[in-house]
């Protein structure tokens, strides 16, 4: 049996079983993408790109990636992964929307 990563760890709690419309759905489905947090993600991404692809140190693209999801948080949205064994979403830890975040900013300033 393997242990889960920090970057693939998940909170143990219950499934959430309706996701408010301000979480984040990873996932490449339409619902997902459709979801008003994702559509709130991807702005936020978007705001943030520049100031990711000027940051010259790992330690100051860690520090916009933070600010990311700490902007992100504040907007009480969650970043939820669905979970076939237990049948419904669960709340990503931090590390793991933190690496998310910082693998789209990573897309955005390449673009």
């Amino acid at each position: 049996m393997s242990t889960p990563t920090p970057a693939t760890a998940t909170r143990q709690m219950e499934a959430i079983t309706e996701p408010s419309r301000f979480d984040i759905l990873c996932g490449h489905d339409k619902a997902c993408y459709d979801n008003d947090g994702n559509g709130l993600y991807r702005s936020v991404i978007e705001k943030f790109s520049r100031q990711y692809a000027e940051a010259l140190t790992r330690h100051d693209k860690t520090s916009v990636s933070f600010e990311v999801y700490s902007c992100l948080k504040r907007s009480t949205c969650r970043f939820l992964k669905y979970n076939k064994s237990i049948r419904g979403w669960e709340e990503m830890s931090s590390v793991a929307a933190r690496d998310k975040i910082c693998r789209a900013l990573r897309f955005v300033s390449y673009d």
